[in-house]
């Protein structure tokens, strides 16, 4: 009964020591696991801040755009009342000359 109870003893031994073993393996593969995943949300926060960075220069680029636009337009309109204020003018001198003749 003794040697049953060592022998029982020794197989219960043997079996904590294979759970151990299987747990530290785990344990292994879960650290492996997570390091993986923080590269991976190392990864995605670059991605992320290359993205705003993008998003950030497109606003940037369309605003400049739609200043130099603006610009544009205004000068456009500027020239179109030049124009037309010497249109008026040279109406005006015209006018003046057929009636001094």
């Amino acid at each position: 009964s003794m040697e049953k109870d060592i022998e029982t003893h020794q197989e219960a031994r043997k079996e904590v020591e294979r759970r151990m073993e299987f747990l530290w393996e785990e344990k292994q593969l879960l650290q492996g696991e997570q390091h993986r995943l923080h590269m991976a949300n190392e990864v995605e926060q670059r991605a992320l801040v290359e993205v705003e960075r993008g998003r950030t220069t497109a606003e940037t680029d369309a605003a400049r755009f739609h200043q130099s636009y603006r610009e544009l337009q205004a000068e456009e309109q500027r020239t179109v009342t030049h124009l037309q204020q010497r249109h008026r003018d040279a109406t005006e001198e015209l006018e003046q000359a057929r009636a001094k003749l």
